[in-house]
């Protein structure tokens, strides 16, 4: 990957290290399973990965503290997601330069899915509503 990668709408790689530091802090374990890619030319200098995988996050405490702190007034619906797996679809898109380098990466992650396995539709509502992660998987760093 280039130092000028474009990631979550901004430019540096640092942006990229700063939420895999952040999904280990917040998620007791996480785990990406690809479950296929395709390969896309884009234009006579730039080719693109779309990589689809199954990400696999276990919730604790700290994480609904983080991603959901509103959930926490709920201890029965806390008790209900604490020690399980989120499972949530997800599509990175790179980049790829006539070098081999990676210029940009694009994340889509889909959480009402996984939600919806694990507590039903009116819980992941409630979940969502207030939650502090974006439609591109971005995560609100823990300080």
């Amino acid at each position: 990957m280039r130092h000028d990668l474009l990631f979550m709408n901004e430019r540096g790689i640092d942006k990229l290290f700063a939420q895999w530091r952040a999904s280990h802090a917040i998620f007791s374990s996480i785990e990406m399973v690809s479950t296929g890619y395709d390969v896309v030319r884009a234009s006579d200098d730039t080719y693109l990965v779309v990589v689809t995988a199954m990400l696999h996050l276990r919730l604790s405490r700290y994480s609904l503290q983080c991603l959901c702190p509103h959930v926490l007034q709920n201890e029965w619906l806390v008790q209900r997601l604490v020690g399980q797996v989120l499972s949530m679809p997800i599509v990175n898109t790179f980049h790829f330069q006539p070098d081999g380098s990676i210029s940009r990466m694009d994340t889509a992650a889909s959480i009402i899915p996984a939600l919806l396995a694990l507590v039903g539709a009116e819980n992941a509502l409630l979940i969502v509503d207030g939650a502090q992660i974006q439609a591109n998987g971005e995560l609100t760093i823990p300080r």
